[in-house]
């Protein structure tokens, strides 16, 4: 059995995989001044109340895009699996040309989201991340990553929204039933749904127009409930991406420790 352990800058994602079928997913809150061994006991405890055997588990990965957390985290799944792991970075093999200007700067993340997307969907497809922060992620005909574009995320334009306006209330994300809000909760959900999910039509459609042909859309992340009943059926939605692509990586990097 492998874990897979995706550290976002909201939540962290546990996987669980054996024979490529997900076995189990459990989501945790990421909060930045845990110390290690607060994070040690309750995931230990979670493992527990899961009824996770941690002696089945053979290797372990982690991604992370919080570095503070990145090396105790780490080290908290090494203190519980009682083995070394791999750690998501330049240093592993992805089987993906990546044509960026800077391949580094591709995020932990989104590499495990092309590699599974790669690996599950063939190419070419467009991984559509909805997380802190929203990702479209372009393989081409050729089986490369060529880019992409980053936007603020669903959640984070709600808090910013909030935040930033004396009068404006917090909302519970809502797909509007209509448009045009009779108050302003109404209102405020459908400008952050509805004009979050046009964006990303009208991002796929200038992407299309830029590339000069058609290819698959796979939409993951936190934030896919709140608009994918807004979306045809030539959009996948799949949220346990991250894990086929860190799985992925498991499986092209085994021999490796960090």
């Amino acid at each position: 059995m492998n874990a897979m352990v995706d550290i976002g800058n909201t939540t962290i994602g546990i996987g669980l995989m054996k024979d490529d079928a997900l076995i189990k997913k459990v989501i945790i809150n990421t909060e930045k001044n845990k110390s290690e061994d607060q994070y040690y006991y309750s995931i230990l405890r979670l493992f527990k109340d899961e009824e996770i055997k941690i002696e089945d588990v053979e290797i372990f990965i982690v991604s992370s895009v919080v570095p503070s957390l990145t090396k105790p985290i780490f080290n908290v799944f090494e203190r519980i699996f009682k083995k070394p792991g791999l750690l998501v970075g330049s240093t592993l093999k992805s089987g993906i040309p990546i044509k960026i200007d800077n391949p580094n700067e591709l995020g932990a993340d989104l590499v495990a989201d092309v590699v599974g997307a790669k690996k599950k969907y063939g190419y070419p497809t467009l991984i559509i991340d909805l997380g802190t922060a929203t990702k479209l992620l372009m393989i081409d005909k050729t089986g490369a990553y060529i880019g992409g574009i980053i936007t603020t995320g669903l959640l984070v334009s709600s808090k910013v929204l909030t935040s930033s306006t004396s009068l404006l209330p917090n909302v519970s994300l809502e797909t509007p039933k209509r448009a045009i809000g009779k108050n302003t909760i109404d209102a405020m959900n459908s400008g952050l749904v509805f004009g979050h999910s046009e964006m990303i039509k009208g991002l796929v459609l200038k992407i299309e127009k830029e590339l000069g042909y058609s290819f698959k859309k796979v939409v993951t992340g936190g934030g896919t409930p709140f608009i994918e009943k807004l979306f045809d059926e030539s959009y996948i939605f799949d949220s346990n991406l991250v894990y086929v692509g860190l799985n992925e990586l498991i499986e092209k990097n085994r021999g490796l420790r960090k």
